[in-house]
């Protein structure tokens, strides 16, 4: 998405207060995921209302939710950016659970890689191949079940990153189920 467009579709979000709505509830089995990474900061990229990361705090974790629509019941401590423009580092992660299809969630896991990070993804698997693209089946780790309605969390390290060729290339062949 070119920059011109970027900031439009950024103006206008940011100007519509979008309802309450929860999208994924997790699971103790969430949490016992995520213990062994707790010295990393995770940055919950589309985070709607920001309960989850208001849970994980509770719970000792480093967690920042970012979201470019406001909503109503937001947690205050929510950051109004983007998610494919946030500065990941190699101890800052992204974390995307239930995100929409319509690419960002994809994206903003490609810019963590790039920049040294790691991503987690949460969400159904009949959306994971829409979510996912190139990338199902080239996680480091999976658990399932962590959220209330079955959600899969899937861990992502830079090495999965797809060649900047791979779509362009007609032998890639089909990814390794997950």
């Amino acid at each position: 998405m070119n920059d011109f467009m970027r900031n439009l579709r950024n103006h206008a979000l940011g100007q519509i207060v979008a309802p309450s709505l929860r999208f994924f509830t997790p699971k103790d089995a969430f949490f016992e995921a995520l213990a062994p990474y707790k010295h990393l900061r995770i940055i919950d990229a589309g985070t709607g209302c920001g309960l989850v990361p208001v849970e994980a705090r509770a719970r000792g974790f480093d967690m920042v939710g970012i979201d470019l629509m406001p909503r109503q019941g937001q947690d205050e401590a929510v950051l109004r950016m983007e998610a494919e423009t946030y500065p990941y580092d190699a101890k800052t992660w992204m974390m995307a659970c239930r995100p929409s299809h319509d690419g960002w969630a994809y994206n903003a896991m490609e810019a963590a890689l790039r920049r040294g990070a790691s991503a987690f993804y949460v969400g159904l698997e009949r959306n994971l191949d829409q979510d996912l693209d190139g990338y199902l089946g080239r996680h480091a780790k999976c658990w399932r079940a962590v959220g209330e309605d079955g959600e899969h969390m899937f861990l992502y390290t830079p090495d999965a990153l797809l060649p900047e060729d791979f779509y362009e290339r007609e032998d890639h062949g089909e990814l390794a189920a997950w």
